[in-house]
């Protein structure tokens, strides 16, 4: 009891003669990993009195210090590779990550520093699989273009979903952001007003930036989706940028679903035509300094939304050179938390309380596939199922104590009492994690069947309201400890 459901599931042998059914022991897990679930938040939309904390903790090292003291021309924000997780990412504090504390970055430099920033995203925003993920694309889309983005690419999962779905689910009635791959076939056959190959946009009184999208061969030639087809990078991307420079482009950045190899050899490719790409990484963490390739660099920004790339444009003096580029490479810590009391007014959390009831409402927690367990596969114990935890405390009563004493005693009410969103306990991706036997037939399945054994036998006890006191107790001291023993 009190450990990972996936490595503390154990046979209990029964000592009344007759009786051989094994039954899985099941108790109540605390972890604090759940992605989408743990998040306390960001900074206000308002401009404080105080000047914003400049020094990013985890990279150790103050934010812009070698940036010139000018405001910058724009900002470039750069993101990718969420892979579906809309909160912060960790198994423990400090979390980094989520799309409310992206946003509040993004105030943090509009609001209180005043520069103009224009965000763009690689893709992979979606994750690999899983009941939500489609609704979870979603919701990310809702989220980019309430943080104002200019554009977006797609990777592998976006095509997992398949591509056409998860386009028509958002991209056709939303124009911003702007989806992007120049070499996608067919785009005004089979995506008619869903995919565009570049966009040109503005802000402020700064630069014209001019954003494509691409899909490498690395990318390509893994992709499952049939109606998806692409010609080559080489044979495609000249005429974009021929393109955008008729719009009057001055900075040019590429979208590149690729490697960094690839993006090496398009920048070698093409010389001094594009200024910034962002590329797929192979790592979750990200390296603090880009890649020069002749006047280009090449960024990427690792995996979960942890962190996003600032590109400082400022305009030059060196006529050779009409803009000078410097990055900025930004954790999503702790520090971009919304505070408390603010969750009503903030955009990204209203959305995320609108995905939460989504979620219920959907009954998501039904459609997630259950598995035998390698103790159900043995013939002798193929009957096997899950227990309360109060049939470990007659043979395991210290080791119970220590359980009933510690936080994992209340995994399950942290979900029920949680309020960035609320309605946890109705999510199977932060379930998983606070019960035990999720995944495996006889687990955990919802409230009402099978998890709170006690809950269920007070129900059929005649008189309720006596037992009021036992329910609240359970919240405070862990499921099925004030629940007899009696047998199944």
């Amino acid at each position: 009891m009190g450990t990972d459901d996936r490595n503390m599931v154990a046979a209990w042998r029964w000592r009344s003669r007759g009786f051989r059914v094994a039954a899985l022991v099941l108790s109540l897990v605390s972890l604090s990993a759940c992605g989408f679930f743990m998040a306390h938040w960001l900074i206000p939309a308002e401009a404080p009195s105080t000047p914003p904390d400049n020094t990013d903790s985890k990279l150790q090292r103050p934010l812009f210090e070698d940036w010139p003291k000018a405001k910058p021309d724009v900002v470039i924000l750069l993101s990718g590779q969420q892979y579906g997780y809309l909160q912060p990412c960790g198994c423990s504090s400090p979390q980094y990550g989520g799309l409310a504390r992206r946003y509040n970055l993004i105030q943090e430099l509009t609001q209180q520093r005043g520069w103009p920033v224009l965000a763009v995203d690689l893709g992979e925003i979606a994750q690999k699989d899983g009941p939500q993920r489609m609704l979870k694309y979603e919701t990310s889309m809702k989220a980019l273009n309430r943080m104002n983005y200019t554009a977006v690419s797609f990777g592998l999962n976006e095509m997992r979903l398949p591509l056409f779905d998860a386009l028509a689910q958002y991209s056709l009635n939303n124009p911003k952001p702007r989806v992007l791959a120049c070499n996608l076939l067919e785009k005004e056959d089979k995506f008619v007003g869903m995919v565009a190959s570049r966009i040109v946009d503005v802000r402020g009184n700064g630069p014209r930036v001019g954003v494509i999208g691409a899909v490498g061969p690395s990318v390509v030639s893994q992709k499952t989706d049939p109606k998806t087809k692409f010609a080559g990078v080489p044979q495609t991307l000249p005429n974009e940028l021929n393109a955008v420079r008729k719009e009057k482009a001055e900075v040019v950045v590429l979208l590149y679903q690729g490697s960094v190899k690839e993006a090496k050899a398009c920048a070698a490719a093409f010389p001094n035509q594009i200024d910034v790409i962002l590329c797929r990484s192979h790592e979750e963490e990200p390296p603090e300094k880009p890649i020069h390739v002749g006047r280009t660099l090449i960024v990427n920004v690792g995996h979960k939304g942890r962190y996003v790339g600032l590109v400082g444009v400022f305009r030059s003096a060196d006529p050779q050179q009409r803009f000078d580029l410097r990055y900025q490479l930004v954790s999503i810590g702790p520090k971009y938390e919304t505070p408390e009391g603010a969750d009503a007014e903030h955009p990204i959390h209203q959305l995320l309380e609108e995905y939460a009831k989504e979620v219920k409402r959907g009954n998501y927690l039904a459609h997630y596939r259950k598995t035998k367990h390698p103790i159900q596969l043995h013939p002798k114990y193929a009957n096997a199922t899950y227990v309360g935890s109060h049939r470990c405390k007659s043979c395991h009563k210290h080791a119970y104590k220590i359980w009933e004493e510690s936080g994992h005693a209340h995994a399950f009410a942290s979900l029920e009492s949680s309020t960035r969103p609320s309605l946890r306990q109705f999510d199977g991706e932060c379930v998983k994690c606070h019960v035990v036997g999720f995944d495996y037939v006889g687990g955990y399945e919802n409230q009402e069947e099978n998890s709170e054994i006690d809950r269920c036998r007070l129900r059929k006890l005649p008189w309720p309201g006596q037992f009021a006191p036992r329910i609240r107790n359970r919240q405070e001291t862990g499921f099925r400890t004030q629940c007899p023993d009696e047998p199944l």
